[in-house]
């Protein structure tokens, strides 16, 4: 007996599933075939039957021709066509006779055969489908596991590793195996033999994990110790990688050259040499930026992506020696940006929760003129409590705050956090290694430091950046492999293998990415900013490091004792390339992070101007000798390919001036100016022919929208040459200040903002940033003037550069607008009047059949024809959206809160009484008896939507508290119902309209202008809606009759509102003319209550702005100086404010017992049984009878549980 092999027992489900299809395939004919010969079984049965009563010849002729059509009758044929024959005694004699003799076997014994052979095939059709859904149900991962000869046999790695490994890690390891046994004369188990022999005599820690010999360097050895013969195209990919920058470098220097010397041949003998000097030092740029890309194009289409190996820490958590901080390094600026950065971090600890992962804010006041700040001590009291709130929240230990004192900054002549975000991580680094400094003394702010201890990696993100849900898991297990462990020289001063820092991925995130015009465009990989989206996968995939943008994973020990110190003070801006380049960066492309893209051009000219400073800022590490935090200079340790990142950054930021400049000089000093403007339209249109590459070697599918991407692509091309001149001088700016700052003023090394701050600072500046700007559309007229000048060919060459340039201003403030839908996306008055008058039609459903009839809860359903009927059952789906209908209709005027609590009071006193399993509710219930249908059946989509219902319910009472309790949506709310009862006769003229309908209209129209004109608009409804319902008195079949009716019902409900709770409002708005005897301040205190917000909370207990000073003047209203009028006056006012005071007390009760019983209901519905942890999918449901789970799964992400499933 010989074991599957890897490849032949993946294939086995495969196999499985072909051969049960194969069955089904072949049964679906036999049915489809047994359902033509029943037709025409019942087609020839009807002729005979017919023939029968006609005449005995007919019957015989009928015989005939049926023996003719099936001269070898089939058993299914013969019993179906008896079967329709059994009672006629006329054609069943001479048809079993013929039947017989043609089958050669009694009709009896042919049915009976026939009957099990049906029989056979219906268990056989259903065994084959159960079987193919059991098969989908198999976690195929965790049986080949554990049948796989070769996982056992790999799970023996000496180091122990292979075992803990991800599956797709180990998947890369089996994969290695069976690609190695093809190219050998191997077989897999001898393979797997050979690499463990390998890892076990390996002395080095690293190479004793199999995984060495199978996916990292050892795997030569491994070859060579099998006899592998490695293709020639796998060997070719293994030369380009071990002489990575030989062919890089080598690769980019010879498109360049070519580049350069192809133009400049061609108009060497037109031009005068100097002028060839120029043009080809100015080509250089362009030409090696195109080198560049075409270099990265071929690499990319070469080279297969390079994923990082990982362990697997999904079921067991994140161990204890892993354990990781996660770090926001945020300016305490507002309180409303320090509450909307608790949130983020409290979210970021909602999808990453473990054991062994903290979250911390590390805080720095933002640069002031002095060492401390009136608004200090609010800012950090504000974010410490925040701190200690989430800890309460979600247990203590979970949530740490760091923050430093502002230190004096020489450079910026102001006093700023330490060397700001490095020199933060540089404290925070000291701090967790445990090493003691003076200005460490008070770091940790909040939070308890013995839960910090054994911290090993620290997750570092921007406060803007997106931590995925379980993305601090997978990037510990990657940086917690083996093999991308950081292994250091001799001298413990250089990385020789793995990685200190992983980089995951970053995305823009969907929101700041379809903002903008701008970011819509731009806010794309292939786009003009290459930060946002870390550096492309050339660098990782070709030599095997990426780069660091600050946003990612370190290894504490490793980070602090390769960095602590390295670097000069006042020196660095831009420090996360850098300290990428000194500790080497490993690149996980298939980890994401997303963060926000610039909302506008002017918030990313911002952002760019203060990269590019910080790049020319880090030029000294292109040098032989290099500064260091101790004043000293060093031999540089970078390697040529670590200089290569740097240089390349300041050769970009140096291309817009270069093409400016090469297209001024080719244009006016060479005879051949199309030339120049044809190799940078080529530079400038190669993301487009890319995309046509792309679409050339991979056809997208049928029917797809090929041409977007194309499209899209050569619309950041216009933008980029419209933006070009801009660029150009924004770079020169940035790189004059860099070296005016470096070499004169040594002043404002350190300057920078948040993202935040430019994106507000962005949104005030638009128009002085462009004025600033109309010097690029007067110097492209002047220059189209001065191409005019030189001839046909220079004016043909610039005229598109110059027209597009020319339309800069436009561009700017088009592009920053905000991005909407070419179809449209604004909603008309006349699309609202329908949508409202829509929804004041669905409200009457809730109104009229949820009610004491139904037990306050809604049917299903109503049959409207041919008769009405009310389906007496209801779902706890059907419960949670009626609830959230009483919610929607007071929102939009129809129901009072009153009437909302009332309702829903009665709805939660039902459910109580309600048979329930495990706190849920069944899926259906009779409204007639409160009785659960048969069988008992708990739905996870009717939970999940029940559960939501009431977390949003119970949000919405809390709002409602603080909400007025009248406002200009009761008006709107009785103009919906005058709406729809306009649509009833919409073919009246307004002169047959009732006169109450017409007042009705004006008093609703128009927006009220405050809380008096509604009420008096309110109080002045009341006689028109009682008008108005006389009008259509004893009409009860017209179906206008209806709704005068609940016209006339919301007058008077909104009235109610006012006689219970408002009533004080009516007492203010008619003061006494006396009132100014008691002075000015009395009208200041009734005009404050009259603006104040009249709600349930403030009624109940906070109390009305204005009322209380009034309240003196009641006390002495005994004295002879107040006239009898103001008297009665405020004792109306007082007394009627009392009872509002009580009602409102009262109702707010109310509201909180409503709260409080909807919180218990969802607070006993646990999701976990519904849940199957094999399959990690909720089940369809629980048959609560045979107490057991469905054996169907919501295995789609468009199935109806998604919402159950996010709050499962």
């Amino acid at each position: 007996i010989t074991p599957l092999d890897i490849g032949e027992l993946w294939a086995l489900p495969l196999m499985l599933r072909l051969q049960l299809l194969e069955c089904i395939r072949t049964l679906a004919i036999q049915v489809d075939q047994q359902q033509r010969e029943s037709e025409e079984a019942d087609f020839w049965a009807n002729r005979l039957i017919t023939a029968v009563r006609h005449s005995s010849p007919r019957l015989l002729k009928i015989m005939e021709e049926l023996v003719e059509r099936y001269p070898q009758p089939t058993p299914h044929f013969a019993s179906e066509l008896v079967a329709h024959l059994y009672d006629d005694e006329g054609a069943l004699p001479v048809v079993s006779g013929w039947l017989e003799r043609s089958l050669r076997s009694p009709l009896l014994e042919v049915m009976q055969q026939e009957h099990r052979h049906q029989a056979v095939q219906q268990t056989a059709l259903t065994n084959a489908i159960n079987s193919c859904r059991r098969l989908a149900q198999v976690q195929w991962r965790e049986l080949f596991q554990s049948t796989s000869w070769a996982e056992s046999e790999l799970a023996a790695d000496p180091a122990g590793v292979y075992a803990r490994m991800d599956f797709e890690t180990r998947d890369r390891c089996r994969s290695a195996v069976e690609e190695i046994a093809r190219w050998s004369n191997c077989s897999e188990q001898k393979t797997i033999d050979h690499a463990l022999a390998l890892a076990k005599a390996a002395q080095d820690q690293v190479a004793r994990h199999v995984g060495y010999y199978l996916i990292d360097a050892g795997r030569p050895v491994l070859e060579q110790a099998t006899g592998a013969r490695v293709p020639l195209a796998e060997r070719s990919r293994r030369w380009i990688r071990a002489h990575a920058a030989s062919a890089y470098f080598g690769s980019i220097l010879l498109l360049t050259a070519a580049l350069v010397a192809a133009p400049l041949l061609f108009v060497a003998g037109l031009v005068h040499w100097v002028t060839l000097g120029l043009l080809g030092l100015l080509l250089l740029l362009p030409a090696s930026e195109l080198a560049v890309l075409v270099a990265n194009y071929f690499v990319t289409s070469l080279l297969p992506p390079q994923v990082l190996p990982k362990m697997s820490f999904e079921k067991e958590g994140i161990p204890d020696d892993c354990r990781t901080l996660v770090v926001v390094p945020m300016l305490l600026t507002t309180p409303s940006a320090i509450q909307n950065q608790l949130s983020r971090l409290e979210i970021h600890y909602l999808g990453n929760t473990d054991p062994n992962l903290r979250f911390s804010l590390l805080s720095d006041f933002s640069d002031a003129p002095r060492q401390t700040m009136p608004e200090d001590a609010e800012y950090i009291d504000v974010v410490a409590r925040g701190i200690e709130e989430l800890n309460r929240r979600h247990g203590a230990g979970h949530f740490f705050l760091f923050h430093r004192d502002r230190v004096w900054s020489e450079s910026e002549q102001r006093w700023i956090g330490w060397e700001r975000k490095r020199g933060k991580l540089e404290q925070l680094n000291q701090f967790l290694i445990g090493e003691s400094r003076p200005e460490l003394e008070g770091f940790l702010y909040a939070g308890d430091r013995t839960q910090l201890e054994g911290v090993r990696f620290v997750i570092t993100l921007d406060a803007d950046t997106q931590l995925l849900r379980d993305t601090a898991r997978r990037m510990i297990e990657t940086l917690a492999h083996p093999l991308n462990q950081a292994r250091l020289s001799p001298d413990g001063r250089q990385v020789v293998r793995g990685y200190t820092v992983i980089q995951p991925s970053v995305s823009a995130s969907l929101p700041s990415a379809t903002a903008t015009w701008f970011s819509r465009i731009f806010a794309d990989p292939r786009g003009i900013d290459p930060y946002t989206h870390a550096v492309s996968d050339v660098y990782q995939d070709l030599f095997a490091e990426g780069s660091y943008h600050g946003k990612g994973i370190y290894d504490l020990r490793t980070f602090h004792r390769l960095l602590s110190g390295r670097f000069p003070t006042a020196h660095l801006l831009s420090h996360d390339l850098l300290e990428g380049c000194h500790v080497r960066v490993g690149l996980a492309t298939d980890i994401e992070l997303l963060d926000v893209f610039p909302n506008s051009y002017i918030a990313w000219w911002s952002r760019q101007h203060r990269w590019i400073r910080g790049d020319w800022q880090i030029i000294d590490w292109l040098k032989s000798c290099v500064p260091v935090g101790s004043g000293r200079m060093e031999p540089n340790p970078l390697s040529a390919f670590n200089r290569w990142k740097i240089f390349d950054n300041l050769r970009r930021s140096l291309v817009p001036p270069a093409i400016i400049a090469l297209l001024l000089v080719g244009w006016f000093w060479t005879p051949a100016p199309n030339l120049w403007s044809a190799i940078i339209a080529g530079l400038m249109l190669w993301p487009v022919l890319n995309a046509f590459l792309a679409l050339l070697f991979h056809p997208p599918p049928p029917g797809t929208r090929f041409w977007r991407d194309p499209r899209d692509r050569l619309l950041r091309v216009m933008l980029t040459v419209i933006f070009l001149a801009d660029n150009a001088a924004m770079a020169l700016d940035a790189i004059v200040r860099v070296i005016y700052r470096r070499t004169t003023s040594h002043r404002l090394l350190l300057e920078w903002e948040t993202a935040a701050d430019a994106h507000r600072r962005a949104r005030s500046r638009q128009l002085q940033f462009i004025l600033s700007r109309l010097w690029i559309p007067a110097a492209c007229v002047l220059l189209f003037v001065g191409a005019m000048s030189r001839g046909t060919a220079a004016m043909v060459a610039a005229a598109p550069f110059l027209l597009l340039g020319a339309l800069f201003p436009v561009a700017v403030m088009v592009i920053n607008r905000l991005a909407k839908s070419w179809r449209g996306g604004t909603l008309t008055s006349d699309d609202r009047r329908f949508l409202r008058a829509v929804a004041r039609r669905t409200w009457r459903y809730f109104d009229d059949f949820v009610g004491p009839q139904t037990s306050w809860l809604p049917p299903d359903n109503v049959q409207e024809t041919p008769r009405r009927e009310i389906f007496m059952r209801t779902s706890p789906t059907n419960i949670g959206l009626s609830m959230l209908a009483t919610v929607s209709a007071n929102d939009f005027g129809y129901i009072t809160i009153d009437d909302l609590v009332e309702r829903n009071l009665r709805t939660l006193e039902t459910l109580n009484r309600l048979e329930r399993f495990e706190g849920h509710l069944f899926n259906w219930y009779d409204l007639s008896t409160l009785e659960p249908l048969r069988p008992r059946y708990v739905s996870a989509v009717d939970s999940g939507n029940l559960v939501a219902s009431l977390w949003t319910f119970e949000t919405s009472c809390n709002e409602l508290a603080a909400r007025p309790l009248l406002d200009d949506a009761a008006l709107r709310g009785i103009a919906d119902t005058l709406g729809v009862l306009r649509q009833i006769a919409p073919n009246h003229e307004e002169a047959e309209r009732p006169l109450a309908f017409l007042r009705l209209e004006g008093l609703t129209r128009d927006r009220p202008a405050n809380l008096q004109e509604i009420i008096l608009r309110i109080r002045a409804a009341r006689q028109p809606a009682q008008d108005l319902l006389l009008h259509y008195r004893g009409q009860e079949t017209d179906p206008r009759a209806y709704w005068a009716q609940q016209i006339s019902k919301q007058v008077a409900a909104w009235n109610g509102v006012i006689d219970k709770y408002l009533r004080p409002v009516e007492i203010l708005m008619s003061p006494p003319a006396q009132l100014m005897s008691l002075g000015e301040a009395t009208h200041e205190s009734r005009r404050e209550a009259l603006a104040a917000t009249f709600s349930l909370h403030n009624i109940a207990i906070e109390g009305i702005s204005g009322l209380v000073p009034l309240l003196p003047f009641y006390q002495r209203r005994e004295d002879q100086e107040i006239s009898r009028d103001v008297r009665e006056w405020l004792d109306l006012l007082v007394t009627e404010a009392d009872r509002s005071r009580r009602n409102a007390s009262e109702q707010l009760a109310q509201l909180d017992e409503l709260i409080a019983q909807s919180q218990e209901l969802e607070g006993g519905m646990g999701l976990r049984f519904l849940y199957d942890e094999e399959r990690r999918m909720l089940a369809i449901g629980y048959q609560v009878a045979e107490r057991r789970l469905d054996t169907s799964f919501y295995d789609l992400l468009a199935s109806e549980a998604r919402l159950t499933s996010f709050l499962a």
